[in-house]
């Protein structure tokens, strides 16, 4: 029980940060359809190119990727927001 209530103070904080970023960005988009088919495409190439990543470089160079990705589109929202 112990290990359940751990996992879930750790993992429902990361998993909220990474689910707003779609949410709040669909305010800023038109055409909620090319939304979600860019959003449906990147998660399938995601997941693809974390699994060749891993196999080739390793989980730590995955997870630096993936910290970049995000970096990345928290920098794009804060410039696409302005504009």
């Amino acid at each position: 029980m112990l290990k359940l209530l751990l996992s879930g103070l750790v993992l429902v904080p990361l998993g909220f940060f990474m689910g707003m970023p779609f949410p709040t960005g669909l305010r800023l988009v038109d055409t909620v359809e090319w939304a979600w088919a860019l959003n449906a495409a990147a998660s399938v190439l995601g997941s693809v190119m974390a699994m060749v990543i891993a196999i080739h470089f390793g989980l730590t160079v995955t997870l630096a990727c993936a910290a970049a990705a995000y970096l990345l589109a928290a920098a794009c929202s804060r410039t696409w927001k302005l504009a």
